[in-house]
């Protein structure tokens, strides 16, 4: 599969390549594709769902199809910036530090699958996200293949291992917590961490009460610990985007 270079992130959807979003924008796609990423890790952890293959795949595609379910009307630009932020990272490392044994694919293959599950889930309507990141057109009939069988897959595995919340039934509780940041004001007005608290407070069935916690991690990471069941946002990640999109604008 050919890979984009970022002297072709040039249009995509009929905008310049982030350079008529804000940088929240761009980080607000980023910062919910992977908090929905790291539900994916506590859904597997709390309800025990079986994974066949890549966990860390497994809840890639499970992120990137609720972006276009819950915003379908911005999912192009939310997964566009997500996929442009992953190629950006690919170019940054140096093919001799490409980590091919390592539990996630790499940075570019995400770039491709997202769109390609975007493409998939509408061919017709994210055409241009397709002829933006050069999806091949011998592959785009694999992706609208693929997108639907993986919707149906997590649909049947949350229903069948009793993860799914019925509307009376009494909601979990999920503590949300916000560490003293220079960026906190900012992160709380983004409002990504109080929505994926509310999608998961409304949709799921959690044995337990939850934490989800923007924190200082000393490393642009966020993770999902099963121990003590909080999932974590670090600001410096957040760091990271903001002086990604620099390099874009």
């Amino acid at each position: 599969m050919k890979h984009v270079s970022l002297t072709a992130i040039a249009l995509c959807c009929g905008l310049q390549a982030n350079a008529q979003t804000t940088i929240s924008d761009f980080v607000y796609a980023n910062t919910l594709h992977t908090l929905f990423h790291e539900l994916g890790h506590a859904l597997i952890s709390e309800f025990q769902l079986p994974v066949l293959g890549q966990e860390e795949d497994a809840v890639d595609t499970f992120a990137t199809i609720e972006v276009i379910n819950y915003f379908s009307a911005d999912a192009e630009w939310l997964l566009t910036d997500v996929a442009l932020a992953w190629l950006i990272s690919h170019d940054t490392i140096a093919p001799e530090d490409q980590h091919y044994y390592g539990e996630h694919d790499l940075d570019a293959q995400r770039a491709y699958r997202t769109i390609c599950h975007l493409y998939g889930a509408d061919p017709d309507a994210f055409e241009d996200a397709a002829d933006w990141i050069e999806l091949p057109e011998d592959y785009r009939d694999t992706c609208a293949e693929m997108s639907p069988l993986a919707v149906d897959a997590w649909n049947v595995l949350l229903d069948a291992m009793g993860a799914l919340r019925d509307t009376d039934a009494p909601a979990q509780e999920i503590n949300l917590v916000y560490d003293d940041h220079p960026l906190k004001d900012a992160l709380i007005q983004n409002g990504a961490l109080d929505w994926i608290r509310s999608y998961a407070i409304e949709n799921f069935s959690w044995p337990k009460p939850l934490t989800f916690r923007a924190e200082t991690c000393e490393e642009a990471n966020a993770y999902w610990d099963p121990n003590n069941r909080t999932m974590s946002l670090c600001y410096e990640l957040i760091e990271d985007w903001i002086e990604m999109e620099k390099t874009v604008e």
